[in-house]
């Protein structure tokens, strides 16, 4: 890690004290080879997860805004970051329709470049399958 990762990673465990980490898979939906760029959505308001959370339209674009601002580190498997850039981030403004769905307004959606020819290889061979999310927080009984 570089010297400006290292502060970073020190920065965001300062910010999250005392709080449970939490970690969220997210599915690929595109990728284009010719860039090695892959596609996923972060975040769907108002649908339950598979840890039983469901994150409101507000606390997605606060999540997306906090995670360029104070992150934008892409690891592998929540470990070291790799050789990737994330190059688009965007919140749905409207329906969008993706590979074989549909992005809900309010959607998270996240384009990486993998730059890296050894992670390229693993996303083509299925290995790396999508976006898991890490972060801290507190759950809230709804």
């Amino acid at each position: 890690m570089t010297k400006a990762e290292v502060e970073e990673c020190e920065k965001a465990k300062k910010r999250s004290e005392g709080c449970p980490k939490i970690k969220k898979t997210v599915d690929l939906f595109k990728l284009d080879d010719d860039q090695h760029l892959i596609y996923g959505v972060v975040l769907v308001p108002d649908v339950e997860d598979l840890q039983g959370d469901i994150c409101s339209k507000e606390d997605i674009q606060e999540a997306a805004h906090d995670y360029l601002v104070n992150s934008r580190l892409i690891k592998a498997q929540h470990r070291a970051p790799t050789d990737a850039d994330v190059v688009q981030s965007y919140i749905a403004p409207v329906d969008i329709p993706i590979g074989k769905g549909i992005a809900p307004a309010g959607s998270w959606i996240l384009v990486t470049k993998i730059n890296s020819a050894a992670m390229w290889t693993s996303v083509r061979k299925g290995e790396v399958t999508g976006y898991s999310i890490g972060g801290r927080g507190t759950r809230e009984e709804i």
